[in-house]
């Protein structure tokens, strides 16, 4: 996302916070999107500032809540509910648009991955596509 540098650079919140939503409404036409981008950016500023996954994943939640966003914020906690391992392993992909890249599907993988640092990605590459062997 364009906006990670504004997490890994400014401190202050709101300042952040601000920065990642006019960078994000650049290429974001839609203010749900825009919202989780600064969700997200919490995330990652969490992160950098060296907060365990969850404290970083509650500080995206807590953004979300504040721009008022319950889709963002519904997306977040989806997340928070999310086992990749068992996803990895079966090609379970629990979104109506297959995770096609919309914002807030992102933002639900995001959460788990932030949590277990992505070892459940990391199974399933090395597992392959549907349990083949081959490259997924």
């Amino acid at each position: 996302m364009r906006c990670i540098p504004t997490a890994l650079a400014v401190t202050e919140r709101d300042r952040r916070i601000g920065e990642s939503i006019e960078i994000s409404a650049i290429t974001h036409d839609d203010p749900v999107a825009v919202t989780a981008c600064a969700a997200y950016n919490e995330i990652a500023a969490a992160l950098v500032r060296g907060d365990d996954p969850e404290r970083a994943v509650a500080a995206g939640l807590a953004t979300a809540r504040r721009l008022g966003s319950t889709p963002v914020a519904a997306a977040i906690a989806q997340g928070q509910d999310l086992v990749p391992a068992l996803m990895a392993a079966a090609g379970a992909i629990p979104f109506a648009d297959q995770a096609s890249g919309y914002v807030l599907d992102s933002l639900s993988l995001g959460d788990p991955l932030a949590v277990d640092g992505g070892a459940a990605v990391r199974r399933g590459v090395h597992r392959g596509r549907r349990g083949t062997g081959r490259p997924a």
